[in-house]
């Protein structure tokens, strides 16, 4: 399993973005931990599809991305309701190069 996990490093599938997600957090020293890691998923996977009997479906390379995204929009909308909840009106504004300052750049005195 460890040697799939490694072939299935080099594609573009949930599993080997996991692979690479352990590799950056564990360092290329413990490449062979996140290997390990990545293999105990793929055992997993394949106790779910015969446990159910049901048919593999790939949820992409990018299945961490995008859950980071909707995790990230339901903990602001979370805050935002506490906030209101507290008295506070709240208005959310996505981050974006207008809405940060360049620290380079020395501020406009007010007139």
């Amino acid at each position: 399993m460890v040697e799939a996990a490694g072939g299935a490093s080099r594609t573009r599938s949930r599993i080997g973005a996991r692979l690479r997600r352990l590799v950056r957090r564990f360092g290329k020293q413990h490449a062979k931990k996140a290997a390990v890691a990545t293999a105990h998923t793929l055992l997993r996977v394949c106790w779910v599809v015969m446990a159910r009997d049901e048919d593999y479906r790939e949820d992409g390379g990018d299945f961490y991305d995008r859950r980071e995204a909707r995790q990230a929009h339901y903990l602001a909308a979370r805050y935002q309701k506490t906030l209101e909840r507290l008295g506070y009106q709240v208005t959310l504004i996505a981050p974006g190069p207008a809405n940060h300052p360049d620290p380079d750049q020395p501020e406009e005195p007010a007139a």
